[in-house]
């Protein structure tokens, strides 16, 4: 198995990833915008990439991206996508896997697939739908890499509520039924066998699909992690505009890669960010 190429390796879902990743698969090389431990080159996403690495990169995983935020561009993330992209064709790699968000889908009621068309509430999954639609065009073009967009589940200590236990008392949406908002999830451990797993089939000659939903089979409930990290918390009407659910159907992602996302469990989500070191987790 030859290398993979990591893209925007400082972000915080690219260092849980790098801390979790399986000690059998080769490690990533990591380009990031800063120079940082761990980091093999930098590259701002802008300008040209780098020349190719000394060995032909079998992949290009792009875990880069700009996220909500005060002045945050989020229309920056086609930008980036392409860039991804172009510097993938540039070095050969035969495959780009671009990470989305189940952002793109909204509110739902049961499972979807990735077959739903997207339905966007907020401005960040608009911007990663917009980012989806330019990236499979390009992806059309004769030469490019092949795709494989990746809806990403909420990633455990990469997200609410894992944030907000940090910084003291919590309060969580309670909804007319009594329930809490529930969300498809993925632990950091989770992840990163996923993606060194899809490596391993794309080198193999598999198939793979042109978008996949990663998560947990399952989605969890917000007061579950909250009791599972011992956190101070309390309910509070839930407004009008909140989500309630948000469940990922994994059919497609289980057929390739059986139980490898884990169990979704919130005691074992934090299982999974409990074994990393601070560095990892709380960087």
């Amino acid at each position: 198995m030859t290398t993979p190429v990591l893209l925007g390796a400082t972000g915080t879902v690219a260092r849980l990833v790098r801390h979790s990743w399986p000690a059998a698969a080769p490690a990533p090389v990591c380009l990031a915008r800063r120079a940082a431990p761990g980091i093999d080159a930098i590259w701002d996403m802008e300008g040209a990439p780098p020349p190719r690495m000394a060995d032909s990169p079998s992949a290009v995983i792009d875990l880069s991206g700009v996220v909500p935020g005060p002045g945050a561009q989020l229309e920056r993330n086609a930008d980036l996508a392409l860039a991804a992209l172009a510097a993938a064709r540039s070095w050969g790699a035969g495959r780009l896997f671009w990470a989305s968000s189940s952002s793109i889908y909204g509110a739902t009621s049961g499972p979807v697939d990735e077959d739903t068309p997207p339905s966007p509430l907020v401005p960040y999954g608009a911007a990663k739908a917009r980012a989806e639609a330019a990236l499979i065009r390009a992806a059309a073009a004769p030469g490019a890499p092949r795709l494989t967009i990746l809806r990403l589940g909420n990633v455990a200590f990469a997200g609410q509520p894992f944030y907000a236990a940090r910084q003291g008392r919590v309060t969580l949406d309670r909804f007319a039924d009594g329930s809490y908002p529930r969300r498809s999830y993925i632990g950091p451990r989770g992840l990163a066998a996923v993606l060194s797993g899809l490596l391993q089939l794309d080198q193999a000659g598999a198939a793979l699909p042109g978008i996949l939903n990663v998560a947990a089979a399952r989605p969890t409930g917000m007061d579950a992690v909250l009791d599972a990290l011992g956190a101070d918390w309390g309910p509070r009407p839930a407004p009008a505009d909140a989500v309630s659910e948000l469940w990922l159907d994994t059919t497609r992602l289980e057929s390739c890669l059986p139980g490898r996302a884990g169990s979704g469990d919130a005691t074992d989500l934090v299982a999974e960010g409990d074994a990393l070191p601070d560095a990892g987790r709380d960087a």
